[in-house]
Parts: structure tokens; sequence; C-alpha cells
């Protein structure tokens, strides 16, 4: 049997299923898969399994991503694992390239930035377009509320409060479903069943794009040095998982950043950066300098993508909710609101 497929090509007329536990992708490059998982006993191929329903794995692909971009109200549960890249020989040293180094001030401080939040999350956007995520655990435990420009967050931890501008970003846009639709349906994937289930998995490398850009806030100058110095995308994986009705019911997504701070150690794309304004920066009372100069880069490496060194690998598993959010979710939000609405009266 042959496959017609044109968006969607399939590698051989027989597929056999690869699916992978939670965390895990399949990729084509084996560097790039999270991890490695059984396969399951005696599955249909994805074209079999597409002729009992007279339709075609791309056919059920786009009508499972249009349902879930046409959800008004979503809510979700998410598990949020990291995993460090895969040490090689060049990476094991970090004191080459020392002379490329001047000197670097963030903020007036070295280091000391706090970590990003693991673990597990219920996300809800309601039909006015709120979210509001909250941890599974109460402690340590995370609460945002997001709502237009407005962000409320509250921490309940005895250490220093986890970092969530990358959750929120990025949960955010696997929750946009024109968003995840427009890159699935433009990436390579490959459609595979799950015979005891009867759904479609569909694996397989995505745009970067598919998550925005994380910003961060404050004063503009300074946040546009910061997002320089901060990891950026290098790649992405993702995987689908479509019922036998045709739902789209889970999304796990693998975002693969870079480690600027070891390509900063070993001269790679250097970039000599002075931050002034800042407690204890040169340009800061009582520091010599420029008053009010926030901040400029004095060199760049227009190579400096040939010196990218893999960091971090941030995975994201989500299972789609048929049900509402919890009464803690909807608990949480009242609070937030009724905080708001008395904060408004207050500044009238």
């Amino acid at each position: 049997m042959k496959s017609t497929i044109r968006a969607f090509p399939l590698r051989s007329p027989t597929l056999f299923l690869a699916f992978f536990a939670v965390p895990v992708l399949a990729q084509d490059d084996p560097k790039d898969a999270p991890g490695d998982a059984p396969k399951l006993a005696a599955p249909k191929t994805a074209l079999e399994t597409s002729e009992e329903r007279a339709e075609t794995p791309h056919e059920m692909l786009a009508s499972a991503l249009l349902g879930y971009r046409s959800q008004k109200e979503l809510v979700v549960r998410a598990t949020v694992t990291q995993r460090d890249p895969v040490k090689k020989e060049d990476q094991a040293n970090p004191g080459i390239g020392m002379g490329g180094i001047q000197f670097v001030v963030h903020n007036g401080t070295l280091g000391g930035a706090a970590k990003p939040f693991l673990g597990e999350v219920e996300a809800w956007r309601d039909a006015e377009g709120t979210l509001v995520i909250v941890s599974r655990k109460s402690l340590p435990g995370i609460s945002i509320y997001q709502s237009g420009k407005r962000t409320i967050q509250r921490f309940t931890t005895e250490g220093v409060a986890p970092e969530t501008k990358y959750l929120r970003t990025e949960l955010q846009s696997i929750m946009d479903g024109a968003r995840l639709a427009k890159h699935a349906l433009a990436a390579e994937l490959t459609p595979n069943v799950n015979a005891d289930t009867g759904e479609v998995v569909w694996l397989g490398k995505i745009s970067k794009d598919v998550v925005r850009p994380v910003r961060i806030l404050g004063d503009p100058r300074l946040a546009m040095i910061l997002e320089r110095m901060a990891p950026r995308v290098l790649r992405a994986s993702i995987q689908l998982r479509i019922s036998k009705e045709g739902k789209l019911v889970g999304v796990t997504l693998a975002v693969v950043r870079n480690d600027p701070h070891r390509e900063m150690i070993q001269g790679g794309g250097m970039r000599r950066l002075i931050i002034r304004g800042a407690p204890g920066a040169p340009g800061a009372a009582g520091q010599p300098g420029k008053a009010g100069e926030v901040g400029r880069l004095l060199e760049t490496n227009a190579d400096s993508e040939k010196h990218e060194i893999e960091g971090k690998t941030t995975v994201y598993s989500i299972e789609i909710e048929s049900r509402g959010a919890s009464e803690r979710a909807k608990a949480f939000k009242r609070e937030m609101m009724r905080l708001t609405e008395e904060r408004a009266g207050e500044t009238k």
C-alpha cells in the first residue's frame, strides 16, 4: 500500500508503533530523543486504521487540531521536567577560551538566578482568556493568575521561589490552539497507531517557534540585554496523541535550549557586556561611569550560532482534561478577581 500524504510523508509501507512514555519523544536524530521506551506489540499501521474510518491520517490530525483550536475554555494537566544535555568532550573543559572574557556585571551581582519551576500543574484558560495555573502540591506550591497585562503570582515555599516565566509562556503557547495547529501541520510528523487504545500518535521535530519567546519585564533597555543573555530555544520535538474518536488528548513537547554561560566561558560567541545603573554597577549612585546608562554591548560575534552549546531540555507532558477546572483553581481565580477589583477601587 502506498501513502498519498504529502505533508506528512511515510517512510515505509508499514509503520510500526514506537510509543514513548512521558516525557519521552521520538526523533530522527538519536541525540534529539529525550530517552528510550518500549514498543507496543502488534500495532496496526496508521493507514490501515484510517481505511477503517474512511479518513487519511492527515485528515484525522487536521480535524483534531481544528477541534482543539475551537475550544474557548481549556483545562490541561501538565508535568514539567528537565534533563541535562549529553556531555561532549568540548563541553567538559570549561577552562578553554577564558582569554576572551573581559567582565560581566548582571544587575550588580554574579549568578544566583532562581531555578525554573518543575513538577505537576493544572492550567486553566477560561472563555475570556484569563489564565490560571496552580501546582498539584500545596508545599512547595505556586499559583498564577494572568488576565490581560496583569500577572499575579503566589508562592508557598521554604526556600527561594522558583522562576515561572518559562512555565507561563510555554504552557500558554501549547494551549494556543491556532499556534499549535499552524506549526504541527507544517511539520513532518510520522503517524503510528496504538493497537490497544486505537490512538494515533504523531511524532517528530517541530519549529522552535511553536513556543513564544520568553520576555523579561522591567526597564525595556535592561530587559533587552538580559534577554540576550538568557537561554534561547535551539530546537523542539513534539508528540501528539489523537484518540480513536478523533480528539487531541495529549501533547508532549521537548524544548532544547542553549547554555549561554558555558558558551561565554569557552569564548564562543562571546559578548563583553557591562550593565550600568544597577546597584553596585558602574553608573549607579556612588559608582564611576555615566549615570543613567543601562547597558551596552561592546563586542559581538556574528558567527555565534557556530558556537552554540546545548543546555537543558524542558519537557512539557500535557493531558487535556474533559472535565472543568478544579475547585482549587476556581477558588484562586475568585480571590484574585476580588483583590484586583479592590485595588481598582482604591486607585479611583
